[in-house]
């Protein structure tokens, strides 16, 4: 009975598993340590030798050859011994062999404890603790070397894997053991093993322990939770993706018991490795984010609430067993407060009242399997309240309806694309009065296109407005005020009549709240399919020189006027994508940069060869914060160009004078509709939805400081 178990779980692998492709190397070693002659017979386990069988077969299923993984664990045929120096043994040979492109899979299944770490550790540990694996040949603790003998330090795992990246191989390990942690049971549970072992079970002493702990407080500060074993560096843009799968959280111990619960004949399998072999067969099109709350929701659905496994990593996005960036869904467990819904995110999320999410039974679901929809209400930091709602042509379901263990997995933000203005503080100001009066009218009616806020002088606001000099100056949301100079701040002067001034505010009001409300855009369509498949580069050549250079994200640089820059894009994207790239100045003006006329072809093909070159050359007109917007949507058939060319508009003055009024720019309310979902744009630059998914549309922007 049990062989057909196991036979069906690695037939469903096989039948769903996606290929990795041909050209990426697979590696893997598996450690399974069941005996430990050191320990007492209550330490020794049952389960470690079972989990790397299971995850062997796993790993062939997903296009392992069988000479490329590595086993150490006892009690299993042809496999070797798990001694210290196997294990570091065979990390040191992929350390050393891998190459960029290649996949590591690495399974440890056994005994973790923890011991003092050496003073002389760097980094040091911020809890004055190294967490270990024990191997087969584990000995006691040595104080005079201040070290368990033969055992495996966290450390070591960590250089080992680092120099794997440093490579170019993608990692992926999985440890289900602990390494501290207690656990109180009221009732004894036949079968059941934990894998941890206490420090005093090698020969630590309580005060060793303590001495160590409190070592740490003295030099370092508080100790912190350590959730894994280890720490991931940060690594040159070539270096390959990581992930790490831990079976209990640092508090915790994990247990190894029969499985599967439900069938006559059973063996022991360290529940961690078991579950994640299922989540693997039951749905292996995940991303290792979606591995983890599928793991999670099979431990609630058997009423296991501890341990928790805990999942990190910079590529919790990818594919699993694919080293390619995935799709990220944003998405939450829901969970019953009372009568009511909500779920654990918020605010600090970009979420608002409003916000739309698909309802769905499990994290991995797709669009056929969503129960309904429900929309967020009372939003609060970290959490919001959630409420079935018509949407899609779907009816509101009945709360009731909504599943246990469901996902909210976010279908429209909700963003606000509006406006944050503070009205000038009191005073006796000249021409205070005047303001007053202009903004009295302003707010009492419409700005065409633009939803705005007004709010109290010292609020949170995008604009705050202040009165000096005889001029109205639109200051940023610090409440820095530039007033000469070539960066000085936008002001209005109030020599105009009360209409006119009204007038200026308005067009002005309308160009910043375009620019604004696209960046923020931007921040909601970065990472989805469209964005993870186009290969962008922003290139940077001085001023009389031949050299350029990559510009790489982190601290926005300066250049000066007379550089060049060049956006190079490639599509890896399947589908052919439609591209728009705008040139955004330090005064709102927005310039089309490619196409290079409105309406000219911008379409990219699927799985294009060369480069597509955007180039812009840096002016003293503008100087200041300024960017480059490149807006990508997958083209649809036999549909027209999407086009944002509409975007564009000319600069704001640095001081607008009486006759620089000028009627309101049409369609901003148009524009953003365009900006957020896509869509067609005819040679007119009149606007035809032809899509409401905002997975089709990635935007990115490059941003720098231009100075003279």
């Amino acid at each position: 009975m049990l062989q057909r178990v196991i036979y069906s779980l690695a037939t469903a692998i096989l039948l769903l598993a996606p290929s990795l492709g041909d050209a990426a190397q697979k590696h893997a070693l598996l450690v399974g340590v069941s005996n430990y002659s050191a320990l007492n017979e209550q330490l020794q386990l049952k389960g470690p030798s079972n989990d790397v069988v299971l995850m062997r077969n796993v790993l062939q299923q997903f296009g392992f050859a069988e000479r490329d993984v590595r086993v150490l664990a006892d009690g299993v045929e042809g496999a070797g011994s798990p001694t210290r120096e196997a294990i570091l043994g065979e990390l040191k040979r992929l350390a050393s062999t891998v190459e960029e492109g290649d996949f590591v899979y690495l399974h440890f299944s056994g005994h973790g404890s923890q011991q003092p770490t050496k003073p002389s550790k760097q980094p040091p540990e911020p809890d004055g603790l190294d967490e270990i694996f024990l191997p087969a040949d584990v000995g006691k603790w040595d104080g005079g070397k201040g070290e368990v003998m033969n055992a495996v330090i966290d450390s070591e795992f960590g250089n080992f894997t680092t120099a794997m990246r440093r490579r170019g191989a993608f990692v992926w390990a999985v440890f289900d053991s602990c390494h501290s942690g207690s656990m109180t049971r009221g009732a004894a549970v036949d079968d059941v093993r934990y894998r941890q072992v206490l420090p005093q079970n090698l020969g630590i002493s309580d005060s060793e322990m303590q001495h160590a702990q409190a070592g740490a407080i003295r030099t370092r500060g508080a100790p912190s939770a350590k959730g894994g074993t280890l720490v991931e560096e940060t690594l040159k843009s070539k270096a390959g993706g990581f992930v790490a799968f831990y079976a209990a959280q640092s508090t915790e111990t994990t247990p190894e018991e029969p499985q599967p619960v439900d069938q006559p004949v059973r063996k022991p399998y360290g529940i961690f490795t078991y579950t994640l072999a299922q989540t693997l067969a039951t749905n292996p099109n995940l991303s290792y984010r979606q591995a983890g709350q599928q793991i999670l929701n099979r431990y609630a659905a058997r009423n296991r609430f501890s341990p928790t496994p805990l999942f990190e990593g910079s590529s919790l996005d990818a594919p699993v067993f694919g080293s390619g960036a995935g799709e990220f869904k944003p998405q939450w467990k829901t969970r019953k407060k009372g009568q009511e819904w909500e779920i654990p995110a918020g605010a600090l999320h970009q979420l608002s009242d409003g916000a739309i999410f698909a309802i769905l039974p499990s994290p991995a679901g797709e669009e056929k399997d969503i129960v309904g929809y429900a929309k967020a209400v009372n939003t609060q930091l970290l959490q919001t309240g959630i409420t079935p709602v018509e949407y899609a042509n779907k009816r509101a379901i009945p709360a009731s309806d909504i599943p246990k263990d469901a996902y909210a997995r976010l279908v429209n933000s909700k963003l606000a694309l509006d406006l944050n203005i503070a009205l000038p503080s009191g005073g006796n100001t000249p021409g205070h009065a005047k303001v007053e009066r202009v903004l009295d009218k302003l707010a009492k009616g419409k700005v065409e296109g633009v939803k705005i806020n007004w709010v109290k002088s010292g609020l949170a606001a995008d604009i705050r407005l202040t009165v000096q000099d005889e001029k109205i100056w639109l200051l940023p949301s610090s409440g820095v005020i530039v007033k000469s100079g070539p960066h000085k701040t936008h002001s209005i002067d109030l020599t105009a009549d009360e209409e006119k001034l009204a007038d200026t505010l308005q067009t002005s009001f309308q160009k910043i709240a375009k620019v604004i409300n696209l960046l923020r855009l931007s921040s909601q369509m970065a990472s989805n399919p469209i964005a993870g498949n186009l290969e962008l580069k922003l290139l940077h050549q001085k001023a009389g020189s031949r050299n350029i250079t990559e510009v790489h994200a982190g601290a926005i640089p300066s250049f000066k006027a007379g550089d060049k820059l060049t956006l190079a894009l490639k599509n890896n994207h399947p589908r052919p994508v439609d591209v728009t790239v705008l040139f955004v100045d330090s005064e709102y003006g927005v310039s089309l940069m490619h196409p290079s006329y409105p309406g000219d072809a911008n379409r990219i093909e699927a799985a294009g060869k060369n480069d597509t070159l955007v180039e812009v050359e840096l002016n003293a007109d503008t100087l200041g914060q300024e960017s480059m917007i490149m807006i990508a949507v997958e083209a649809e058939p036999q549909a027209l160009m999407a086009d944002f060319s509409f975007l564009t508009q000319t600069s704001l003055d640095r001081t607008r004078g009486a006759g620089l009024g000028g009627e309101a720019d049409d369609g901003v309310h148009e524009l953003f509709q365009q900006a957020g979902f896509g869509g067609t744009i005819t040679q007119r630059g009149a606007s035809k939805q032809t899509t409401g998914a905002i997975g089709k549309t990635a935007i990115r922007v490059f941003g720098w400081r231009t100075v003279k």
